[in-house]
């Protein structure tokens, strides 16, 4: 779907549409130059909708899927963002995005690794991260910069999950496939596929419907 068949766009004059055109093509040639520069991997059919920010450290893997959609422009969406899309993985890190994934306003900040599978939709300024940011010993807790990863703060998101707007998803945390969870949840640990879940921390609370 382009910016111009959105319904929130519906009314707008021939002017504004060209100058959504014109504004989208842009963002996609300095998006492709910026998964050039940063040396991201992405497959065919990706869109943006403005331009993300991208840090990618040396030995770290970044990698999208076909069909990628990474909304970073508040009038793109619905309920709007707060800033651009965010993708961070820090030295030896793995940042993997599989197919049709959408992310809007989300920042991903990869240490260790953060996979999210295919068709997951992120809602507005959803935060995954892999670590706590800082060390929690008050020492050196300013100057010290991000602890070092560990593979059991591994953050997973499996296929077909939806991720409500404003949620934190936090180290270790492992989403099954086909969940929701609830806007403004903070994730922590396992939630089994196709569970509901929300609250802080997120909890079950039902079952995803099997498809008819």
């Amino acid at each position: 779907m382009g910016i111009n068949d959105n319904p929130i766009f519906v009314g707008r004059t021939l002017t504004e549409k060209l100058f959504d055109r014109f504004r989208l093509e842009v963002d996609q040639l300095r998006t492709r130059r910026r998964f050039r520069l940063t040396g991201v991997s992405a497959g065919p059919d990706w869109k943006v909708f403005g331009v993300p920010v991208i840090t990618r450290k040396p030995g770290s893997v970044v990698t999208l899927g076909s069909g990628v959609v990474l909304v970073s422009r508040p009038e793109a969406t619905a309920l709007g963002i707060s800033h651009r899309v965010i993708l961070r993985a820090g030295p030896e890190a793995r940042l993997v995005i599989g197919d049709n994934v959408g992310l809007s306003g989300s920042t991903i900040c990869a240490v260790t690794s953060v996979t999210i599978g295919n068709r997951v939709l992120l809602g507005p300024d959803v935060i995954v991260t892999d670590s706590d940011g800082h060390s929690i010993a008050a020492e050196g807790r300013r100057s010290a910069g991000f602890p070092a990863g560990e593979e059991s703060n591994a953050v997973v998101i499996g296929d077909d999950v939806f991720v409500g707007a404003r949620t934190m998803v936090m180290k270790g945390a492992h989403i099954g496939a086909g969940s929701v969870i609830g806007a403004g949840s903070l994730v922590l640990g396992t939630i089994p596929p196709n569970s509901i879940a929300v609250g802080s921390p997120a909890k079950v609370v039902g079952t995803v419907p099997p498809k008819s």
